[in-house]
């Protein structure tokens, strides 16, 4: 995410113990303006190929948190080869 991604975006309720932070703007309009767009599963591939297991689904708010607590933290190279894949699958 650059910083032209997030032009016009103001951020909302930072989650405690968190690196997510949500933005005050519907999806749709985010992934409007984003730079690079990829679909959810491509991302999720991705980051089982970086190492990082995340739930195909979430079905409530319960499993949300609990998911949420249960995903290490990515570490920078997790972060860049993140990046570096989903750039090359949008090409």
């Amino acid at each position: 995410m650059s910083t032209t991604d997030t032009r016009g975006v103001t951020v909302s309720n930072v989650i405690p113990g968190e690196s997510e932070v949500p933005l005050d703007v519907l999806p749709l309009e985010f992934a409007e303006q984003a730079s690079l767009s990829i679909p959810v599963n491509e991302a999720l591939d991705i980051l089982t190929q970086v190492g990082v297991s995340v739930p195909r689904s979430i079905t409530n708010n319960a499993s949300f948190a609990e998911s949420l607590r249960s995903v290490p933290e990515m570490t920078p190279f997790q972060v860049d080869e993140f990046i570096r894949l989903a750039v090359l699958r949008s090409s």
